[in-house]
Order: structure tokens, then C-alpha cells, then sequence
């Protein structure tokens, strides 16, 4: 029964000594199967039993109902240094009172949409819980996230189609990926990015990619000093044209004289030494042109 019970309950390394049922709650004595050999100070083997308090442990509910861990602790005591200290494992860490994949489940739970006095009201937990699970999890994140990238780039992006309200979004151009979004674009938002860097991530920014937009050049300059700021192309090209559109209308048409054109357009005829037209009064037409004076003299009289 109490091997059913154990693999039942899917804790590694874990043994059910005793189940309580006591309503909509079940209570699980249970115990680590292996002890430990060696003392975590002086690295000694001669430990002994010094106590075993009880340390109630939230775990995942089992058939609807709530299941509490009444975990047995063995608190050691190191023969040759006289230290003690308790059992621990991946799932339980130490001073903890949640299950690591009790947590989990909260943090799941949190980040599809749920709200948190909601979270709280169903797994029978606090909001205080579950905001906790939260930043353990995002602590966790951020630990295990890689260091600064080499080269980055800030842009603007917008939260939603047709919003007036921009963020920052930092991206890391090595490994092509967003390394952070920063809630806004002012030249203030944009400097907290490098304060949250270490020493080393810092002295490893060499490159910052940026668009027009003078805070982000501004920030750079003043808190990443070393770094070379470069600007994409397609902003520059973008750049280009906008500028461009807006000097056009203002600068006149000017139109050479023909005979200039005709130089300026055809330099082959001039290298040619082909004779140039004659200018505008030789084209006149040389004929005399017959008026019919008499026919209209008669008419206007």
C-alpha cells in the first residue's frame, strides 16, 4: 500500500509512510529514503540523527483534494565539526514550504491569464503565494539568462496596432533574439538599461544599432561611452527620402535656354565640330508674304 501510495504521489526519492484524510485534505507523512553521507561545512562522514521535526510542505492536489506533505526531517549533527544542519532536495529546497512543481503550476497558471486572488481561491493558497512564485520564477529567468550581448540594437515598437504608446525593444543581433523591452522611449527609460548591467556585461557591449531618434543616441552616449553607435539602413534610406520630399517643393524650376540644352545634353555634337543651328532670328522664314490688302480694305469698308 504504501508503494502504490509513493509512486502515487511522484516525488523522487520520497517514501509514504502514513496517509490522513481529514475532508477535502490529504495529509502524507512521508520521509527521504537516503540519507545524507557527508557533512556540507567539513566534508566529515560521521553524522548522526541529532532530530526529526515535522515540516508541513504544500504539494499538488491529488483527485481534487489538497495534499499537505508532513515531511520528517532528519536534522544532522557533524561528529567532528558539531554542526548541524537538515535535509534538503530539488523538489523542497531548504526553509521551503511549497513543492517546487506546486509552484510551477501557480506560476503556469499566472502567466495564461488567470488573476491571482482567483489562482488563490482554487489551489486554496494566498495571493501573497502566488505573487511569490512569480519572482521566484522570473529570478530564475534572469539567472539563467546568458550575459549582454556583443552588438544590440534599440527600437521602437508598439504594444498594440494603432497605439500612441511606444516601447523600447532591445534585441540581441548575434543570436537574433529580444534581449528586453523597456516601457517607453525617453532618454530616462533608456539609461536604466545599462545600470542593470554587471561590469563585465558592461565592458562587453562594443555595438549599439539604433534608429534616428536623438534620446537613444543621447542615452548611449552617456552611459555607454565606449560603445560605436551605427544607424540601419533602412532608417538612413527612410531618412533620405522624408528629407528629401520635404526640399523639393520649395526649390524653383529652372529651365536653360534651348541652345544651352542642346550644348549641355549633346556633347558629342560639339566634339564633332558640327555646325551649331542658326540662332532664332536667321530661322525667320526669308519669303515675302503676299497680304491681300485691296480684299480687305473693300471688307472693312
Amino acid at each position: 500500500m504504501q508503494d502504490h501510495a509513493s509512486r502515487l504521489v511522484g516525488l523522487e526519492g520520497f517514501a509514504v509512510s502514513r496517509i490522513v484524510e481529514e475532508g477535502d485534505q490529504l495529509d502524507l507523512e512521508v520521509e527521504l529514503i537516503t540519507r545524507a553521507r557527508r557533512c556540507p561545512h567539513c566534508a566529515a562522514e560521521a553524522l548522526e540523527v541529532h532530530e526529526r521535526p515535522v515540516v508541513a510542505v504544500r504539494d499538488l492536489p491529488i483527485g481534487r483534494r489538497s495534499a499537505v506533505l508532513r515531511w520528517r526531517k532528519r536534522r544532522l549533527r557533524c561528529q567532528a565539526c558539531r554542526r548541524t544542519h537538515t535535509e534538503s532536495c530539488a523538489q523542497v529546497p531548504a526553509r521551503a514550504r511549497r513543492t517546487a512543481r506546486f509552484r510551477a503550476r501557480l506560476v503556469e497558471r499566472a502567466r495564461s491569464g488567470g488573476a491571482h486572488a482567483e489562482i488563490a481561491r482554487e489551489e486554496r493558497t494566498t495571493r501573497y503565494q502566488v505573487a511569490r512564485a512569480l519572482r521566484v520564477a522570473a529570478a530564475a529567468k534572469i539567472a539563467a539568462r546568458p550575459g549582454a550581448p556583443r552588438r544590440i540594437s534599440f527600437d521602437e515598437a508598439a504594444h498594440r496596432n494603432g497605439s500612441h504608446h511606444l516601447c523600447t525593444v532591445i534585441s540581441d543581433l548575434d543570436r537574433k533574439r529580444v534581449h528586453d523591452v523597456l516601457d517607453g522611449r525617453t532618454r530616462r527609460i533608456v539609461e536604466r538599461f545599462p545600470d542593470t548591467l554587471t561590469v563585465a556585461e558592461y565592458e562587453r557591449v562594443e555595438v549599439v544599432c539604433i534608429d534616428l531618434h536623438e534620446p537613444y543616441r543621447q542615452a548611449i552616449r552617456c552611459k555607454l561611452p565606449n560603445a560605436k553607435i551605427v544607424v540601419d539602413p533602412f532608417h538612413v534610406v527612410r531618412g533620405a527620402g522624408e528629407a528629401l520630399d520635404t526640399v523639393r517643393p520649395r526649390t524653383p524650376a529652372r529651365t536653360a535656354p534651348r541652345s544651352t540644352r542642346t550644348r549641355r545634353t549633346s556633347p558629342q555634337l560639339a566634339a564633332a565640330h558640327l555646325p551649331r543651328p542658326p540662332p532664332a532670328a536667321a530661322r525667320r522664314r526669308t519669303t515675302p508674304r503676299t497680304r491681300p490688302t485691296a480684299p480687305l480694305r473693300a471688307l472693312h469698308r
